[in-house]
């Protein structure tokens, strides 16, 4: 809506990369930005569910 704003204070990074591959033609530079976005989703995802499984305690129920 505001095009990333005054000094791009709004710009999100789906949409710099968006901006980047098809409004400037850099289709090689968005889709490197593309992977390391993607690697540290990744990362971020797998240490979240790691600190989770290790915060989590499941009760054992006694009946068989």
């Amino acid at each position: 809506m505001t095009n990333g704003g005054p000094n791009n204070a709004s710009l999100f990074i789906a949409f710099y990369i968006y901006r980047t591959a098809f409004q400037d033609g850099y289709m090689g530079q968005a889709a490197a930005m593309s992977w390391v976005l993607f690697l540290l989703l990744l990362v971020t995802t797998l240490l979240i569910l790691a600190v989770a499984r290790s915060r989590i305690y499941y009760e054992e129920s006694g009946a068989a």
